[in-house]
């Protein structure tokens, strides 16, 4: 609900652009000055027609406005074939306004920073799209499957406009997607079998849900039993009932394995310059996920030995949809309980990004907190998964230069020189902040907060899904070699999500941590 209210007010904004300062057309001589606008009214022998659609969908005036956007603009030919014949005026102007923001992200973003997977944020619209180089090379990006930016980077005033060849069709729902697969039929058919396809297909601009399917081919099924030739078989195979779409049923919770929740393109599923890292990801089968582990440059799915593990098909991964994406998987998906495994929460990765565009208009780290004096007005958007009570009403976020970190191999904290986001209190001698912790696997753990800092010696309370922990007062060395705060030991977690609170007890020291670590026992 709180993302569609984000989204909500991104669209607003910008079809309220004619309030904003617009650059005078008449004045600028190089192109770097003026509107996107303007940039393809001097080009319209290339790009007449999708000025012809910004005219009808009423969002000409928002490309003059002033602002921070890149654009994907089809040349008149890649909009010809896209008509197939039909003309403009046979679309109205609420789906004609729904395809241009398909083609617009609210902030600015370089060709040289895009990643194999999908854009590092949505569009106007709440969606990312998938990313692929052609031939290796990063400079022939492709967007959704089949729009080549031919032309890029190119600098106007108000953004960066790309030129791509195929028009970036509004995709449908990922059950849509999924029942085009001819090489999946059977899976196809489990979905429907089970009620899967009703909650993938449930997809509107009022409630967004996104999931990331893992699909099997009929041939992949024949791993589980040679004999499986239909769906029948498969039910034969893993139905424990004949309610299919009770969650107690086998087959119910094999497919909802298979349903990762949220829109999971490979470049989001873990940060892919880690060397060697964990983490886990919710299904729809209840209380289950799949193990993801990034290991030499690898992707590993529930890894249990040298050649115990199910990983994506490389060919046929991150195939978008409106609410998700599809990948394919290269060997059969067996349910497996996760292993508690060392696993670190970067604060940055809980941070609603898109809101802080809204009142930031860049997400990037640094500048993220330059332009507001390392903290942010309160604005209860900003984290999904964060509350907090402080005075002054600040956002308690700060910038970290230098940070420690985990390496999630060994469990040992090493010093690194990257930037950070923080959770911060400021000097009042009164509130608190919780958040949640990623899921987790059942087991014991060490909990702790790294790059901490602590210098005037505050006393803090800490508390993990309401019990109290420990109470902190000690001096931590800023940004420490190793040093970090200790929020729990020994503790003993069910699988799933938790939250931690932690409190101020007394004193007026200001206590910042870059992230939490959650190292298992043995």
């Amino acid at each position: 609900m709180k993302n569609s209210l984000i989204i909500t007010m991104v669209v607003v904004l910008f079809l309220q652009f004619g309030c904003k300062e617009t650059f005078d057309d008449a004045m600028p001589l190089s192109e770097n000055q003026v509107s996107i606008t303007v940039y393809l009214e001097r080009h319209q022998d290339k790009y007449s027609s999708w000025l012809e659609i910004l005219e009808k969908s009423g969002l000409s005036d928002a490309y003059r406005a002033s602002g921070l956007y890149t654009v994907y603009i089809p040349n008149n030919e890649a909009v010809s074939k896209w008509l197939d014949g039909k003309t403009i005026d046979s679309f109205d102007a609420e789906y004609l306004q729904q395809l241009v923001k398909n083609h617009t992200l609210n902030f600015q973003q370089l060709v040289s920073q895009y990643r194999h997977g999908a854009t590092r944020d949505t569009n106007l619209i709440g969606r990312n799209m998938s990313v692929d180089f052609r031939l290796g090379d990063q400079r022939s990006v492709i967007l959704n499957k089949s729009a080549l930016i031919t032309h890029y980077d190119i600098k106007v005033a108000n953004g960066y406009v790309n030129i791509i060849d195929h028009v970036l069709e509004l995709k449908p729902s990922v059950i849509v997607e999924v029942e085009t697969l001819s090489d999946c039929s059977i899976f196809i058919e489990a979905l429907k079998h089970t009620g899967y396809d009703k909650i993938l297909g449930n997809f509107t601009q009022e409630k967004r849900e996104y999931y990331s399917i893992l699909v099997e081919t009929n041939e992949m099924l024949k791993g589980y039993n040679p004999s499986i030739l239909s769906v029948d078989d498969l039910i034969t195979r893993f139905s424990n009932n004949d309610q299919l779409t009770s969650l107690d049923n086998g087959l119910n919770q094999w497919v909802g394995y298979h349903i990762v929740n949220g829109a999971k393109y490979t470049n989001l599923l873990l940060k892919q310059d880690e060397i060697r890292l964990w983490k886990n990801f919710e299904t729809q089968y209840k209380n289950h996920a799949i193990e993801v582990l990034i290991e030499n440059e690898q992707m590993y799915i529930n890894k249990r030995g040298e050649n115990q593990y199910t990983q994506l098909d490389e060919t046929k991964i991150n195939i978008p949809a409106s609410n998700g994406c599809i990948h394919y998987l290269k060997q059969p998906l067996h349910i497996t309980q996760c292993r508690p495994t060392p696993i670190e929460q970067d604060i940055w990765d809980i941070v609603n990004k898109k809101a802080i565009e809204n009142y930031n208009g860049n997400h990037s780290r640094r500048n993220l907190v330059e332009k507001f004096d390392f903290s942010l007005p309160l604005h209860d958007d900003v984290f999904d998964e964060i509350d907090w009570d402080s005075s002054p009403k600040k956002l308690p976020i700060y910038y970290v230069n230098k940070i420690t970190t985990m390496d999630s191999k060994t469990g040992n904290y090493y010093y690194t020189g990257t930037h950070g986001l923080g959770v911060r209190f400021g000097e009042s001698n009164e509130g608190w902040v919780s958040f949640k912790t990623p899921y987790l696997a059942e087991g014991t753990y060490s909990i702790k907060g790294y790059g901490c800092k602590n210098p005037n010696g505050s006393f803090w309370n800490i508390y993990i899904d309401g019990i109290y922990q420990l109470t902190h007062n000690a001096i931590f060395r800023a940004f420490g070699y190793g040093y970090g705060m200790e929020f729990s030991y020994g503790i003993h977690l069910t699988e799933g999500v938790h939250t931690i609170k932690i409190e101020k007890k007394s004193g007026k020291g200001d206590l910042t941590f870059g992230g939490i670590t959650y190292k298992p026992l043995k």
